[in-house]
């Protein structure tokens, strides 16, 4: 779970859809489980705990995260306790390291075919409140479109329906693609190994899954500049949906610093 950089309130955003200030100020990805959201997501008010109608205000910005629907409709059936789960704008969600409040670790299975083979990736929480947060937004449900039954309920809440929940899966997709960028990054030669870090870059930015792409690229080269690069803008601000003359070129704005480890791993 990316930990985000609250940017300050601005002006034009008076009278925007929520979502929309939501997606292009701080990366137009879900906020708790990180996979990509191109057109649209949920504005989630994190403390009333609801999606936030009407147009935004600046009292409203100050809590409020993109979420997709699967993240959305597991935090309103949730009845957990809100300051025992992580919110990625007020905690430090993730870092590298033994540490992290929440890891990404690859299982040994043999997956369902979907997409998962070497096993689906997992979020573990280093602690009381990162198991929280992954049984907050359910991080680790797996309800694929397959095999699944899904009754109709006409009278049934939309938001808190049980309908496919593919996060598991594009999160195990997004590790293979880092692994493939890992791959290529210490395969190229010098002269193009730029243009193939601006490659991983736009990877990154397609799959999303932040953290799984800090993961697997610090495991696989152990190179803060290559993090750096892929996953860490070096400025932040809103991108060019709201704000053209001040757009932001990185697919992850708002990134907090301060979860690349200190030094080296050991053995790189």
């Amino acid at each position: 779970m990316r930990s985000l950089t609250r940017l300050e309130w601005r002006d034009e955003w008076v009278g925007a859809r929520p979502a929309d200030v939501a997606l292009d100020a701080l990366g137009r990805f879900c906020a708790a489980c990180e996979r990509r959201l191109p057109q649209a997501a949920i504005a989630w008010h994190a403390v009333r705990q609801e999606p936030i109608d009407g147009r935004l205000t600046a009292a409203d910005w100050a809590e409020t995260i993109p979420l997709c629907h699967n993240c959305a409709a597991a935090a309103t059936r949730s009845e957990a306790d809100l300051e025992t789960v992580l919110l990625p704008y007020r905690d430090l969600t993730f870092l590298l390291g033994d540490d992290s409040p929440l890891r990404y670790e690859r299982g040994d299975g043999d997956g369902d075919g979907d997409g998962d083979a070497g096993g689906r990736v997992m979020v573990i929480a280093g602690g009381g409140r990162g198991q929280e947060t992954v049984a907050y937004f359910a991080l680790n449900e797996h309800i694929p479109a397959l095999g699944s039954e899904f009754p109709f309920e006409p009278d049934a809440d939309r938001l808190t329906r049980d309908w496919v929940d593919p996060r598991m899966s594009l999160r195990t997709r997004a590790w293979d693609a880092a692994g493939t960028a890992a791959a290529q990054l210490r395969t190229a030669p010098r002269e193009h190994h730029a243009a193939v870090l601006d490659l991983a870059s736009m990877l990154a930015d397609e799959t999303g899954f932040w953290s799984t792409w800090a993961t697997v690229l610090w495991r696989e080269m152990g190179d803060r500049e290559v993090l750096e690069r892929v996953l860490q803008p070096q400025a932040a601000g809103p991108a060019a949906t709201l704000s053209p003359e001040a757009a932001v070129p990185h697919a992850f704005p708002a990134t907090r610093p301060g979860w690349m480890p200190p030094t080296e791993p050991a053995g790189a």
